[in-house]
């Protein structure tokens, strides 16, 4: 998730990490697929299920996040549970902005 504004603003989603062929998407808020990968374009007919748990983590991404004027919570959601990855402060590994 990235965060600015105390909002969560981007999901990114990966689908069939296991696979030869991970798919990559951003989605905003209202689980719309967002144009930034060229996965949006090679599968514009692909419906993401959006997760149960979805409302619970973005309320747990902005109490980890309220204290940073930019941050990326990674969180997973397998299941019915939420896990916690990291956070990481800099946009595009440090090196784009």
């Amino acid at each position: 998730m990235h965060e600015w504004k105390k909002l969560v603003q981007l999901w990114f989603v990966l689908i069939e990490k296991d696979g030869q062929h991970p798919k990559f998407f951003f989605l905003d808020r209202e689980w719309n697929k967002l144009p930034y990968t060229e996965e949006r374009l090679l599968y514009p007919d692909l419906v993401i299920e959006k997760p149960k748990m979805i409302d619970q983590a973005f309320d747990l991404a902005e109490k980890l996040s309220k204290n940073f004027p930019f941050v990326r919570v990674d969180l997973y959601i397998i299941g019915e549970k939420i896990y916690f990855g990291e956070l990481t402060f800099t946009p595009a590994a440090g090196i784009g902005f």
